[in-house]
């Protein structure tokens, strides 16, 4: 049996942002400018940490976009601190 939309005028349900997902992706945009090294490991375990709490969650969680684009930042920003090491020491290791 199909639940029908409540009728116009009813209050709808909104599904709430996971607040790890929110904080996944503060810590990947922060990271890709200052503490990459620190702050890129960070928001791929938080990313993760919320991406489960969304699938195995009982009510209607989104964040989904923010889980994905905090991985690919903390990846980025542990990537570029690699890169900018070995820039600068390269020669020396």
């Amino acid at each position: 049996m199909t639940m029908l939309p409540p009728p116009p005028g009813y209050p709808q349900e909104r599904a709430e942002t996971e607040e790890l997902a929110i904080v996944a992706f503060v810590c990947g945009l922060v990271g890709l400018f200052i503490g990459g090294i620190i702050l890129g490991p960070i928001a791929i375990v938080l990313a993760r940490s919320a991406e489960l709490r969304i699938r195995y969650s009982d009510v209607a969680v989104k964040g989904e976009g923010l889980v994905k684009a905090a991985r690919v930042m903390g990846w980025i920003s542990v990537l570029s601190f690699v890169a900018f090491v070995y820039i600068l020491y390269g020669d020396r290791l």
